[in-house]
């Protein structure tokens, strides 16, 4: 396919041979040359594309060329055909869409070139996702129990794959919405909504998210409260500099007549350090504090600042 404006890359083609049919893997040992630009422009491939392990209540819908089907079935578990509400003859009906079979074990033959049949197996297979009318999706994806706990015989909407992505494009956004029907799957009364959790590691407890409104309400709050504490320091210093004042230049009367003593000379000059002190550190850390209070403020809880506390587009109730 050379042309002046494209040449293909030529490089070896990444096919095991021993994972081939027989057919495939004579094939391609005697033609490997014809095989180094297959694939190009959607044409097929050698990749293995695993024949899978279903029993004749499940229906495959795929493209042969390609290792990804849809299964209608009724739920299995990560195992065989006796694995899962649909393997213990219960109704479950389930839509499943897996890419990659088999994930890197994809195969079509064992060693000794007999046909291999791959069971479905979220664990293994490279993406899943399914839609089930009766599913236990913690067991089956093998998620933590979290704060939630367990979930066994509940319909559910289930994937898992190496990267999952969800974008909107518009206005619409994206919600995440736990409300109950009034009533479930079941016909059973729903009593209580259920919870979100967000788990990155199996052996910690999740704990609740903030509510942003209210955390901001609660460090104004504390921001009065800190403006109290200093007014009540501010006025206690300046009591305390008017008593030390006075003391520094006190004197007595002496008993000679009552004559007027000289005031303490070490009391003086004492006191002099301390208002010296008071002044340059003491009032001075007062107003430095009511600076940094409201630049603080202002940076961090004002809506219009770069550093607001609360996301302007992702909320919670």
């Amino acid at each position: 396919m050379d042309n002046k404006y494209y040449t293909v890359k030529q490089s070896e083609p990444l096919v095991d041979p021993d994972k081939l049919s027989l057919r495939n893997a004579a094939y391609y040992r005697t033609n490997i040359e014809s095989f180094k630009t297959l694939g190009f422009g959607q044409t097929p491939t050698l990749a293995p594309r695993p024949q899978l392990n279903l029993g004749p209540g499940q229906k495959r819908y795929h493209t042969p060329n390609v290792n990804a089907s849809t299964i209608i079935s009724n739920q299995v578990g990560n195992g065989g055909l006796t694995e899962g509400y649909g393997g213990q003859g219960i109704t479950s009906p389930t839509i499943y869409q897996v890419a990659g079979h088999m994930g890197p074990y994809a195969r079509e033959t064992d060693d000794n070139g007999d046909s291999v049949l791959a069971n479905l197996h979220t664990e293994v297979d490279a993406a899943t996702f399914y839609v089930s009318a009766l599913d236990n999706p913690d067991d089956k994806l093998r998620i933590p129990d979290g704060s939630i706990g367990n979930s066994r015989g509940l319909t559910s909407i289930a994937g898992i794959a190496e990267a999952i992505r969800f974008r909107s494009k518009g206005e619409g956004g994206i919600k995440l919405s736990v409300l109950s029907s009034n009533r479930d799957s079941k016909g059973q009364k729903s009593i209580v909504n259920g919870e979100i959790n967000f788990i990155t590691e199996s052996d910690k407890e999740p704990q609740p998210l903030v509510l942003g409104d209210n955390l901001v309400e609660f460090l104004q709050q504390i921001s009065e409260d800190v403006d109290n504490t200093r007014e009540t320091l501010s006025s206690f210093i300046k009591l305390q500099g008017d008593l030390n004042d006075k003391i520094m230049n006190h004197n007595h009367n002496s008993p000679f007549y009552a004559l007027t003593t000289a005031p303490s000379f070490n009391l003086i000059f004492e006191g002099l350090k301390s208002m010296f002190k008071r002044v340059a550190e003491t009032e001075v850390s007062a107003i430095n504090t009511i600076v940094n209070k409201e630049t603080s403020q202002n940076n961090y809880l004002t809506p219009m600042q770069e550093k607001y506390i609360l996301s302007a587009r992702v909320k919670t109730t």
